[in-house]
């Protein structure tokens, strides 16, 4: 994914030299703190490292990623009152104000 967006952008891809590809985020971030390189991550992610200033954020001028994210429920399975109101109340006002929100399944 990153690699389409960074190529859409004008970024030539084949200029970036990828060491390893890690699968989990907490693996990412102590390579990163252990000096092993640079990774793309979702600043929420890194939220409390920013902070304590352990991981810096650099921002690529021109370059947005932006993710397709999905609610998942099981219908077989019970849903709480709470579940039901977020379902209810919050979801249709978020695909209300966000372009690109869809509260169609799949």
């Amino acid at each position: 994914m990153i690699d389409q967006v960074l190529t859409r952008c004008g970024i030539d891809t084949n200029n970036l030299k990828v060491e390893m590809e890690l699968n989990s985020i907490e693996a990412i971030k102590n390579a990163v703190q252990a000096g092993l390189g640079a990774a793309f991550v979702s600043v929420a992610a890194i939220e409390k490292e920013l902070e304590m200033e352990l991981l810096h954020r650099f921002r690529i001028e021109g370059v947005v990623v932006q993710r397709i994210l999905s609610v998942i429920v099981n219908p077989n399975c019970y849903r709480s009152k709470a579940a039901e109101a977020f379902s209810r109340e919050i979801l249709p006002g978020l695909a209300a104000v966000s372009p690109g929100i869809s509260m169609s399944p799949l």
